[in-house]
């Protein structure tokens, strides 16, 4: 039977009609893929080539079920109280219903006695959170009355009991410290401000110059902002807002880098040049980034061997399926560095390792020379069509590997002095 084909995986027609049918069944692409013997990624790439649709809300749901989500939804039922009675959140709810084509319930205003009932319970010193836990609703259509009716939130504990404020107040007094307050009276930083500022007090938010070189030291010292905040009793607006004045970018200090690193793969301390930098994210006209773990040529080491090993799979129609190649060569990126290395010539280094170009070698400069990492007997002559195949182990043996001159690489090519195989 004629088979069609995926860009990385073979399946045939009779396997095409067997995903659709899992997939309508509900089963997850994973799922669908353990059946087959392989990862999600290839089932994945013929549910994108053949328009397949995923069903696989419906799968967590009963038919029972999806009549009992009909019905809750005639009876004006919140998506977020529909998960609660699944016991689910509101996200697999979500889904179901756009893939049944239903819509979810509009969000309902507080009724006339829910709002009086709201105001009364504002009165009494009630939070949001307490107020949509009576009144059994969500805590954004609280928000959205309090909004209507101009009212400002209360502030959990301290807010019912005016005496609670006078504690805050009195703490305070003897302490001078929102840390210690919040801490001797077991409440948040955030409810003893509010506190304070109920009963007109307010907090300087001038540093002194002790606690300006402080957060410095702190933050050079490796400290977030947030332990910066506790560790100096202080809000982290307020040390964000002077970490930013004194030259330091969001969550990164602009410190002076180290002049060198020890890469984690061959575990050579080398200039931090040698390192990539990487997460490069640029605010205000100021960039941050980070530096790559592995050096530059461990890095691009491992990079062009998997690329290399990636090309052939794909021209016999076949792929890595999502696995690391390091997983099948029988030695690792730092055996195959120091390997390489133990046949340098004396011009050869990490950094001249590249791409031949006529126009810029010069054979009386071994400063234009570079070197190619060459198969003795080729690469094409191995017609693998996976990693565990033997010809894939005899091909990428170091017995077969060598660093060689790019100039004769492409020499020999051209002159085929290395006959490939064409069978």
């Amino acid at each position: 039977m004629a088979a069609t084909t995926t860009k990385k995986f073979d399946f045939s027609l009779e396997d095409i009609e067997k995903i659709r049918r899992l997939n309508a069944e509900g089963k997850s692409q994973r799922a669908i893929g353990a059946e087959f013997g392989c990862g999600y990624g290839p089932i994945q790439r013929v549910y994108r080539e053949l328009g397949i649709k995923p069903q696989v809300e419906k799968a967590l749901f009963s038919e029972q079920d999806i009549e009992h989500i009909k019905q809750m939804l005639i009876e004006e039922v919140s998506v977020k109280n529909i998960g609660k009675a699944f016991g689910k959140s509101q996200t697999p709810i979500l889904r179901l219903l756009k893939d049944l084509g239903l819509k979810p319930t509009a969000k309902r205003l507080l009724t006339d006695d829910e709002m009086e009932s709201l105001k009364k319970l504002h009165a009494e010193g009630k939070t949001q959170n307490e107020i949509a836990t009576i009144l059994d609703r969500g805590q954004s259509s609280i928000s959205r009355a309090y909004q209507k009716l101009g009212l400002i939130g209360n502030i959990g504990k301290v807010m019912p009991f005016p005496e609670k404020i006078d504690e805050v107040v009195a703490v305070w007094n003897e302490t001078q410290s929102v840390k210690e307050t919040a801490a001797k009276l077991g409440i948040g930083l955030t409810t003893v401000g509010r506190a304070l500022d109920k009963r007109g007090i307010e907090i300087s938010q001038e540093l002194t110059e002790a606690e300006k070189e402080r957060i410095i030291t702190l933050r050079q010292a490796g400290m977030t902002i947030k332990e910066i905040a506790i560790e100096t009793d202080r809000g982290i607006s307020t040390v964000l807002k002077y970490l930013h004045e004194a030259g330091f970018s969001g969550n990164l200090p602009r410190a002076p880098e180290s002049i060198s690193k020890t890469c984690n793969v061959c575990n050579i301390t080398q200039s931090i040049d040698e390192f990539d930098k990487v997460n490069q994210t640029f605010r205000n006209d100021e960039c941050s980034y980070t530096r790559r773990a592995v050096c530059r040529a461990c890095w691009l080491l491992r990079k062009s061997i998997s690329q290399a090993i990636k090309v052939q799979l794909e021209k016999s129609l076949s792929s890595k399926d999502g696995a690391s190649c390091l997983a099948f060569l029988p030695y690792t990126i730092l055996e195959l560095r120091q390997h390489l290395e133990s046949l340098f010539e004396p011009w050869m280094t990490w950094k001249n390792w590249g791409h031949y170009k006529m126009e810029d070698w010069d054979d009386n400069d071994p400063g234009t020379w570079v070197w190619h990492i060459d198969h003795i007997i080729p690469h094409a002559n191995f017609k693998y069509t996976s990693m565990n195949d033997d010809l894939f182990k005899e091909c990428w043996a170091l017995s077969n590997l060598r660093p060689y001159s790019a100039k004769q690489n492409v020499r020999d090519n051209d002159r085929g002095l290395r006959k490939v195989n064409q069978d």
